[in-house]
């Protein structure tokens, strides 16, 4: 019965379950049920965003941490007593979370049918980094608004509309105005289209198709630019530099380099082997995955199939999962060129929607049911297992992510 529950409400399943992992946890320390429901504590990055929501922005090092959703969280912060602040920074966190949840289906769905949409939509909910998604965090509104944006995208690619247009736009300025998504995006775009239009057969409507991609590009590239417009403006007034984001990393000592400590003695901020567990696997499978996909765009290009992902009718699906890999594959390449040991790279690359609709959706179309069904049911308890660790971790106020 709960199986043909979770089948037909997902989306809910899977927060419910996620819930149920929390509630788990809590024999497992006390102090989790104080430092989340009792006494919510506040802790690294967490911090960041409580104080810019209720002062603004009072440093250049804040500057690394983009406006939307600190903005937005104040602005609900503001209708109920200031000593319920953190409750109501996680819980609307964790609001953004259920509805991105359903969001998640919706494009899995339309990418790899209901059974990859499902394993998509629990493998996301029940990761570990997922934690963050109950905390006062932007990953869960920007998880929300860039679900949004695939999906406008998906659609502005089959078909001219002004009202998707107009969502692409506004959703790519919100994801600019969220997290730092401008560069991975223009980089991981302008590569996607090179992938998708080099490795598919050619055909008598590629000339349409590729003026439709240029037109998603186009307006998602503009929409990004608005977006950090407003806050480079901002910047500019209050500190004397529009770019003061980027400059901000020197606080935490990043410098542009080739970090290869990454690959040979690899280690986490606070040196744990379950953080790093999840680090490794953000820094490697996203690649891993793409040389996949590209193996499946390259076996099947002489013989499209309705269920290839190299048929020329989904070739607009190819994109986005294209796009999502290596939107996630960029982050990688942050972390590899930026600093010698991995911070946060676990959060930035699994608690936000990329790795897991390209990464299902690429299992889905390459390997058989049963060593995929496997290799799902495998990583997903490890996931679980994952998820109540991170929850103890959570409850020592030890380092996440």
């Amino acid at each position: 019965m709960l199986g043909s529950i979770s089948k037909k409400h997902p989306a809910l399943s899977a927060l419910a379950a996620f819930v149920i992992v929390f509630l788990c946890s809590l024999p497992f320390n006390d102090k989790i049920a104080r430092n989340y429901l009792v006494e919510p504590s506040i802790k690294f990055d967490h911090s960041f965003y409580m104080n810019i929501a209720k002062r603004g922005y009072e440093s250049a090092s804040e500057t690394a941490f983009y406006p939307l959703w600190p903005t937005l969280m104040g602005v609900v912060q503001g209708f109920f007593p200031g000593h319920w602040d953190v409750y109501v920074g996680n819980a609307l966190s964790l609001s953004m979370f259920a509805f991105s949840l359903w969001f998640i289906w919706a494009l899995a769905q339309r990418l790899c049918g209901d059974e990859g949409a499902w394993w998509t939509v629990f493998l996301f909910a029940l990761n570990p980094n997922s934690i963050f998604h109950a905390l006062g965090y932007p990953e869960s509104f920007f998880c929300l608004v860039a679900t949004a944006f695939l999906l406008l995208s998906l659609n502005i690619l089959r078909e001219e509309s002004r009202v998707y247009a107009m969502g692409v736009f506004v959703t790519a300025a919100m994801m600019s105005a969220s997290r730092p998504i401008l560069l991975q995006f223009l980089l991981a775009a302008i590569i996607a289209i090179a992938m998708v239009w080099l490795l598919f057969p050619k055909d008598e409507k590629r000339p349409e198709a590729l003026r439709k991609t240029a037109r998603w590009f186009a307006l998602s590239a503009t929409g990004m630019l608005a977006g950090y417009l407003p806050y480079g403006i901002h910047c500019q007034g209050k500190f004397q530099n529009f770019f003061a984001p980027f400059d901000a990393q020197k606080y935490w000592d990043r410098k542009f380099g080739f970090y290869w400590s990454l690959i040979t003695n690899p280690k986490s901020v606070s040196s744990s082997d379950n953080i790093l567990t999840w680090d490794i696997q953000a820094f490697y499978l996203p690649t891993l995955l793409l040389g996949l996909l590209i193996y499946s765009y390259l076996k099947n290009r002489s013989r499209p199939t309705n269920q290839s992902l190299t048929h020329d009718s989904q070739q607009s699906k190819a994109l986005i999962v294209t796009l999502c890999l290596l939107i996630a594959a960029a982050h990688s390449a942050i972390a590899f060129l930026t600093y010698p040991i991995f911070m946060s790279l676990g959060r930035h690359v699994f608690a936000t929607p990329f790795f897991y609709v390209g990464a299902v959706t690429v299992i889905f179309a390459t390997l058989p049911t049963r060593p995929r069904i496997f290799l799902l049911r495998f990583y997903l308890f490890g996931s679980v297992v994952y998820l109540m660790n991170f929850w103890t971790r959570f409850g020592n106020s030890a380092w996440m992510g």
